[in-house]
């Protein structure tokens, strides 16, 4: 199975960059391929809204959401992982959500899995973060939704690897085939 983790967290090693690391770690242990990008070292400009990406093919703009495009549609799964900030999703990753508008309608991941971490304990810190994922999903056909983890509570680098998501994030990782 062909994976792409996408870390939208600013922090090299911060919580959510942790547990996509274990996510990883137990994937491969399948023998899936996986690839990790972390969205805060890309250029990616926001939607314009033009619609030039629904009448050609891509988008208007040259950044690097051009190649990561192709390698979004041609993935099995999507993992997408995010630091809970003010109680929603990174603007990293909303970016790149809005971005999707250029194919979602064509060929695209048909399998998803979401990664949050919140500083807040407090199970509803997620519940907009939650929201906005399952939203997205909504657009989309035929996405199955793998599943959540969900770590609340982490707000140092490094609580999470005390955290119940952490073991979870590797067998989440191992169960895909």
């Amino acid at each position: 199975m062909n994976i792409l983790v996408v870390s939208s967290s600013g922090r090299t090693k911060g919580n959510s960059d942790l547990l996509c690391d274990e996510l990883i770690r137990g994937a491969k242990e399948k023998g899936n391929i996986v690839s990790k990008v972390s969205l805060h070292q890309l250029n990616i400009h926001p939607c314009k809204g033009c619609d030039y990406c629904q009448e050609h093919d891509g988008c208007i703009q040259d950044d690097d959401m051009k190649d990561l495009s192709k390698v979004i549609q041609n993935t099995d799964v999507l993992v997408m992982a995010t630091p809970v900030y003010f109680y929603n999703l990174s603007s990293s990753l909303k970016l790149l959500i809005d971005r999707t508008y250029a194919f979602y309608k064509k060929k695209h991941f048909k399998k998803t899995i979401l990664i949050a971490t919140s500083a807040d304990p407090s199970p509803e810190a997620m519940k907009t973060t939650i929201s906005g994922y399952e939203s997205y999903l909504s657009c989309l056909d035929g996405v199955e939704n793998l599943g959540m983890i969900l770590a609340a509570g982490v707000e140092k680098m490094g609580d999470v690897l005390g955290h119940s998501a952490f073991k979870q994030a590797y067998e989440l990782g191992k169960s895909l085939q």
